[in-house]
């Protein structure tokens, strides 16, 4: 049986919806403890959240300042004068934070979900652009469940 075009996009398109959906249940407000799978992605969620509710990009820490706190940190913050700033992923946590408030609702937790969507949508573009449309589906179903895309 040959998979038409169509066929095939409305299956690649039926791939990304159910892993979006998966997506979107595991780590709805940071999953079933409230945290996420990475460091990195609790800092970022944090620091989004904050320039969400208007509060800045920096978390004052308690006073006085002790020579301490300059090495308590997680590997994607930083403590700049008593203040824990964001040092990994700057960019995207302003761009989460941002276009969370554009739009008057904290999505910060699903504007990566997206991303991962999109960016499956384009490989699966890309890969039956050169290939074959049911190589494209295939490849788009490995990169789906392959668990580096699941954890970034």
């Amino acid at each position: 049986m040959q998979i038409t075009h169509r066929q095939s996009a409305f299956l690649a398109l039926g791939i990304i919806g159910l892993f979006g959906l998966l997506q979107v249940l595991m780590v709805w407000d940071g999953g079933r403890n409230g945290v996420f799978n990475s460091p990195d992605a609790n800092a970022s969620y944090y620091f989004a959240r904050r320039i969400f509710e208007g509060k800045g990009l920096g978390m004052e820490l308690p006073a006085p300042a002790t020579s301490a706190h300059e090495y308590l940190f997680t590997r994607s913050t930083r403590v700049i004068q008593n203040t824990v700033v964001p040092s990994g992923f700057t960019g995207i946590v302003l761009l989460y934070g941002f276009a969370s408030r554009l739009l008057f609702l904290d999505l910060s937790i699903f504007w990566t979900i997206v991303a991962a969507c999109a960016g499956m949508w384009a490989f699966y573009r890309l890969v039956s652009q050169f290939f074959l449309h049911p190589s494209g589906l295939l490849s788009l179903f490995l990169l789906a469940v392959h668990p580096a895309w699941w954890y970034y």
